[in-house]
């Protein structure tokens, strides 16, 4: 099925990065750090994205359907946008000190996570579109 190999790689780690994500949650708790307003609207705009690319991928399992690689497509360039303009953001508010320098890295680990997670979605796709 859908050149199986390749499909279960990407899929382990789709969860690999969840488990990182989770991890970095609890440190980020446990060291009572805070992220700004923005950074968490930053954050949960992304987080949305990839939400419904991991859904449009999970369908992709039991049924090969065009609509949703090619949405999965599509919501690649935008995640990868979004991404980008995060990052820039977090070095700005970094120098204005919006928050706590230790923040910063969890901020752009949660990103780096989220934006593999991402990757890997399309990486399945690409399984599944393959003849």
């Amino acid at each position: 099925m859908f050149g199986e190999l390749p499909f279960f790689i990407a899929a382990l780690f789709i969860f690999f990065h969840a488990i990182v994500l989770a991890k970095l949650a609890v440190e980020k708790h446990e060291r009572e750090m805070e992220f700004s307003d923005k950074g968490i609207a930053e954050l949960d705009e992304i987080h949305g994205l990839i939400t419904a690319k991991v859904e449009d991928t999970v369908h992709l399992i039991s049924e090969k359907d065009g609509f949703r690689i090619e949405k999965i497509h599509a919501h690649e360039e935008a995640i990868d946008a979004k991404v980008c303009e995060a990052r820039g953001r977090i070095l700005e508010r970094f120098r204005r000190r919006i928050y706590r320098a230790e923040a910063g890295p969890i901020f752009l680990e949660m990103l780096i996570n989220l934006e593999r997670i991402s990757d890997h979605c399309q990486n399945i796709a690409e399984c599944v579109k393959a003849p």
